[in-house]
């Protein structure tokens, strides 16, 4: 019901797992992979947002939580710092 409902509101929406393949397959044409890219969710602790980071890290094992509101990284100077030294040597962050 859910999703019929959302697709009949937005017509072009798509899955979280056909979003993480496009975007998987961009980043890797950038040379970005599970070996150099370090995952960093952002996303609000709502259960909604659960999917699409649980989709995001069967590409991407190396991960770093920050949190966020809205999609913006709300963590302050020290959970950035963090997320910064977990970056793979000339890595790349998501």
């Amino acid at each position: 019901i859910i999703t019929s409902k959302v697709c009949s509101t937005f017509p072009h929406a798509t899955t979280n797992s056909n979003l993480v393949e496009v975007v998987t397959a961009t980043l890797e044409e950038h040379g970005c992979n599970d070996e150099n890219t370090l995952l960093v969710p952002s996303f609000c602790r709502d259960k909604i947002n659960r999917p699409l980071e649980t989709e995001f890290a069967k590409h991407y094992t190396n991960k770093y939580s920050i949190g966020g509101l809205a999609g913006f990284p709300f963590g302050g100077l020290s959970s950035f710092r963090e997320m910064m030294q977990n970056i793979p040597e000339k890595g790349s962050c998501l």
